[in-house]
């Protein structure tokens, strides 16, 4: 049995239906309401960047040419042997091709595999791998990478693999997207007619791959409804109609991005697309475009800010703003009023739950400092603290509900864990919060080896790659936060060489075996100490990359005089609670500073008491100076009392005002 075979039981299928939260029908019916409805309205505004920052143009799709190309791409995929239930993978970058792409999938009844452009070769080899993809589509070329090289090295090792179709420049054995795809009449000879579609919105439909609660990449598997409840759900609570213009920066092959290739089609709004982000782009499609509903991360709301030099860009036809998949700094918050004329709400969701909770229009002004919102869809929220929840001792998160996947898929073990099987259908989310005070939640932090924000670094697996370098003894992974909230990964390494590898060394060993760019380790780098006493100070072990127990619960990561010297990030369950000592001074990748001076500046919370170096008296990095809100907390020395208001970066304060 494959196990795209899996289904939510009968049970469970009658009882969300019975609710209202599932249908019996799914985007192609969708597709063909509005076709039948709206022909010649403009269903798809897709914009592709030029030469500049600043260039860009647009083509655009009505609803009857939508349906016509869905119809089309299905008989190419039909004419390639597609049936119900083959995988089809595909990662082209955004564009006008992807809905009807997603749609013909649908209409074959096949299992949709979409994957990152940034994803490098090494992933993708085991993705495709695991899940026995018979068809893949990928771009020539994109951003300097070669993605049509990558595949055809190695599709001889894909042994399920029996078409490989490029959108550009194809080579022999390759098929040629356009022509194949675009330019031929497959309508006419297969029976894909989309009036004929009988739709299963309870099948597996779509696999998308996460690094899961654990580190540990595993991919969620989704059906039509169980996505559903998290695109109706935004389309309820902003109340999406015909009149509404939504765009999300995000790729179409990452869940928001495909969330958002979804909501037009449910309320027949425009769908808004862009190829190649630029703050310049995005702030000129906004008004060009009539954009009136966005979802994005924060760096893409300061890259438009930042575009027109934080100058208002009202009036504007926007009436939703929304963060999320990391923490909005407060600044920001602050900022999006007097520049867009519209509040940032903030929104949780993940790969395996969909969209969870957002903040709402009569929520106040700078709620999204307080709150990650309330449930937007029907979903059971469960906060389980060891004790009391508090700021300190936030609690782990679970949830459950219609918009949870069926089951993950481990990508390397290809473990199946059936959700519904699991704890009376709760899934751990592996995020900490605490309730908000007005039914929503705050999440504090994450309870297991996550490392990111919006893209989540698989932490198991990048140690593990480590730990085959030849000057690796043991490794352990840690995160620390950037400018825009998300964090990034920084190698702690226990050397087996004399001199020790450098971080330039491990990031060549990592990129030679086609690791995804964005999962290598960056500075502050590479700290060379015990890695076997790196752990986080949260409640729960965190295990060893090989199983072995080497780490012990609740200790720092200690010289070899058992002295703390080195942390990241405060906060419970966040990090590692950094320490400067007299006889160490900075560690992890910092230059030594030398013992503590009472003639140095710091900030500190009044709030959480948490020290923090004040920008002048800032240690640099390896191999570069550290950025602005790459300070680490400090001990606290005698200090000289700041005049500055800025978030606090320990997540578990309450106020987060420093002084």
């Amino acid at each position: 049995m494959s196990v795209f075979e899996i289904r939510p039981s009968d049970a469970a299928s009658q009882h969300y239906r019975a609710a209202g939260i599932w249908r019996g029908s799914g985007p192609i019916g969708d597709l063909r309401r509005w076709r039948h409805q709206s022909p010649d309205t403009i269903a798809i505004r897709a914009y592709q960047g030029g030469s500049t920052p600043a260039e860009m143009s647009s083509v655009m799709l009505t609803y009857a040419e939508y349906a016509h190309y869905v119809e089309r791409f299905a008989g190419a995929l039909y004419e390639l042997g597609v049936r119900p239930g083959d995988v089809v993978g595909m990662r082209p970058p955004n564009g006008w091709r992807v809905g009807p792409l997603l749609l013909a999938a649908n209409r074959l009844q096949a299992v949709l595999a979409p994957i990152m452009t940034t994803i490098g070769a090494r992933e993708l080899e085991r993705v495709l791998d695991r899940v026995g993809a018979s068809v893949y589509i990928t771009i020539d070329e994109w951003a300097g990478v070669d993605h049509a090289t990558a595949l055809r090295e190695m599709a001889p090792r894909l042994s399920q693999l029996r078409h490989r179709v490029v959108l550009g420049r194809a080579a022999d054995g390759e098929i040629d997207f356009s022509s194949f795809f675009e330019n031929t009449p497959w309508e006419q000879r297969h029976p894909i007619a989309l009036d004929d579609a009988e739709e299963d919105p309870d099948r597996a439909a779509i696999l998308f791959f996460t690094s899961g609660t654990t580190g540990e990449p595993k991919g969620a598997i989704h059906t039509n409804n169980t996505f559903h409840v998290g695109v109706s759900g935004m389309a309820e609570t902003e109340r999406v109609g015909p009149q509404d213009v939504t765009f999300s920066p995000h790729a179409q092959m990452f869940g928001m991005g495909y969330l958002f290739t979804l909501l037009p089609l449910l309320t027949g709004a425009c769908g808004v697309v862009l190829d190649s982000w630029s703050g310049e782009r995005g702030a000129r499609l906004l008004a060009e475009a009539g954009v009136s509903i966005m979802f994005t991360g924060p760096t893409f709301i300061q890259d438009m800010i930042a575009a027109r030099d934080g100058q208002p860009q009202t009036p504007l036809a926007l009436r939703t703003l929304c963060g999320g998949g990391t923490t909005l700094p407060r600044p920001l918050i602050a900022e999006v009023p007097r520049v867009f004329g519209v509040p940032l709400q903030v929104a949780w969701g993940m790969t395996e739950v969909g969209l969870g909770t957002m903040t709402q229009k009569d929520d106040p002004v700078d709620w999204a400092a307080h709150s990650d919102g309330r449930a937007c869809v029907p979903l059971d929220l469960d906060v389980r603290p060891d004790s009391s929840s508090t700021h300190d001792q936030p609690g782990r998160l679970f949830a459950r509900g219609g918009g949870v996947c069926l089951a993950t898929y481990g990508r390397d073990s290809g473990k199946l864990v059936v959700i519904a099987e699991q704890d009376d259908g709760w899934y751990d989310t592996g995020d900490l919060a605490i309730p908000d005070g007005r039914g929503g939640i705050r999440l504090m932090g994450r309870a297991s080896d996550r490392i990111g924000g919006l893209f989540m670094i698989p932490v198991a697996d990048v140690e593990s790659a480590l730990l085959c370098h030849p000057g690796v003894a043991d490794v352990a992974l840690v995160g620390y936060p950037v400018d825009d909230g998300d964090e990034q990964a920084c190698a702690v390494i226990t050397p087996a060489t004399e001199p020790p590898v450098s971080l330039d060394g491990l990031r060549r060993y990592l990129s030679d075996q086609e690791m995804t760019e964005w999962y290598i380790p960056t500075p502050p780098g590479v700290c060379h100490d015990n890695a076997a006493q790196c752990q986080w100070k949260g409640p729960q072990k965190r295990p060893s990359p090989l199983g072995n127990g080497r780490r012990q619960a609740h200790k720092s990561l200690t010289d070899d005089r058992g002295v703390p010297v080195s942390c990241l990030r405060a906060g419970p369950a966040i990090g590692l609670r950094a320490r400067r000592t007299e006889s160490t001074g900075w560690t992890a990748g910092m230059e030594p500073a030398g013992p503590l001076s009472a003639s140095r500046r710091y900030w500190a919370c009044r709030h959480c008491d948490t020290t923090w170096l004040a920008p002048s008296d800032r240690v640099r990095a390896t191999h570069e100076p550290a950025a602005p809100h790459r300070s680490v907390p400090a001990a606290r020395p005698t200090k000289t009392v700041m005049d500055v208001t800025s978030p606090c970066r320990t997540r578990s304060c309450e106020r987060g005002i420093r002084r």
